[in-house]
């Protein structure tokens, strides 16, 4: 009988030892695992406030994400297509135009008066008939043709009835239009629907003037418009001037800046009016200007003198025929900028490395 009660009396103890080494060796791994994690926490673990930050970021770009695909279903519309293709002038421009489209028809000594300047703008004109046997009604018919036909891809228009006649002169007003909501209406487009947001409103307002919605919405409309200006090539494969209105474009061969009116838009880069006609008059080139300028078709003067040539030894080099210019001229034949083909300057591009500093 003491036989069994020790043998019990042992496994009881047996047990409480095996508890206890257990709870011993488990305190030991749970303090480990805590100083581990104190150790590596800062640079595996998010703060709280780092982990606010970061969720969001997350539900910034749910939104931004979400306002691109708007953007792109908005804009890239016939409508928002026929708009880019809007030749938006200046009064200037619309001078020159009149001028250009009356020469030999019979008008003659065109003046413009004090712009009215309201949502439109109206800018009243005067001429004068020199075709005697012509008068009245047909005089009038006859330069609203001209003025409609002339002005049909630009953003004025002379409506009819606001052209009258008396003794030989002619006078009348040209309207201007600016807005795109005006521009769609005018070539007979309605400003499209916004497309209905998925996005819950409240959630959609917190993040709306986020820097990454508003990054995704500037790279959505750029995007819009590249597509459009891609499937106008169909039409026109050699490019076309943007005459967007728009300003500060660069010229990607003359480095100078110019309005939309002035640029030349082609998908490999933009070309300023006296570069493209340099071009044109077979003086350079196209040139890709997607490609490195030193390492494939041509060269400036900016990479010249990154090969430790002074500004001053440029003409020497071109005088002894080391360096090899190409001048381009403006259209007074003036002398702007010079391109360096690759081609024509082997012996210039040995001779001078290209500097790492």
């Amino acid at each position: 009988m003491n036989v069994i009660f020790d043998v019990i009396e042992w496994n009881t103890l047996w047990i409480i030892i095996n508890v206890l080494l257990e709870t011993i060796f488990q305190a030991k791994k749970e303090l480990e695992d805590k100083q581990l994690l104190e150790k590596y926490r800062a640079e595996f673990c998010l703060s709280d406030e780092e982990g606010k930050k970061y969720v969001e970021t997350l539900e910034a770009l749910e939104v931004a994400h979400e306002v691109k695909e708007e953007v792109l279903a908005e804009m890239d519309t016939p409508a928002h297509e026929k708009l880019l293709a809007v030749n938006k002038i200046s009064i200037t421009d619309l001078e020159a135009l009149v001028n250009t489209t009356l020469a030999e028809s019979g008008f003659t000594r065109l003046s413009f008066g004090n712009p009215d300047m309201d949502r439109h703008v109206l800018v009243p004109f005067t001429l004068q008939e020199t075709k005697p046997k012509r008068r009245d009604r047909e005089s009038i018919s006859d330069l609203y043709e001209l003025l409609k036909t002339a002005l049909k891809d630009t953003n004025w228009r002379a409506p009819k009835d606001l052209i009258s006649y008396r003794l030989g002169f002619l006078s009348g007003k040209l309207k201007g239009y600016e807005s795109e909501d005006d521009l769609l209406k005018l070539f007979g487009h309605e400003e499209p629907k916004k497309p209905k947001s998925k996005l819950d409103p409240e959630f959609r307002a917190k993040y709306e003037h986020n820097n990454l919605v508003q990054l995704a919405r500037l790279g959505a409309e750029h995007e819009a418009t590249e597509r459009i200006r891609t499937r106008r090539l169909k039409n026109v494969p050699d490019g076309f001037f943007l005459n967007n209105g728009g300003r500060g474009y660069t010229c990607g061969i003359c480095r100078r800046s110019h309005n939309g009116e002035d640029i030349w838009w082609r998908p490999d880069g933009l070309r300023c009016r006296d570069s493209w006609r340099n071009i044109q008059e077979g003086v350079i080139p196209v040139l890709d200007l997607d490609k490195e300028w030193w390492e494939e078709e041509h060269f400036d003067k900016y990479d010249v003198e990154k090969r430790g040539v002074k500004p001053t030894s440029i003409k020497k080099l071109r005088r002894e025929g080391v360096l090899v210019g190409r001048d381009l001229k403006d259209s007074g034949g003036h002398a702007y900028w010079t391109v360096f083909l690759v081609s024509e300057n082997k012996r210039f591009l040995e001779d001078y490395p290209r500097k790492n500093n």
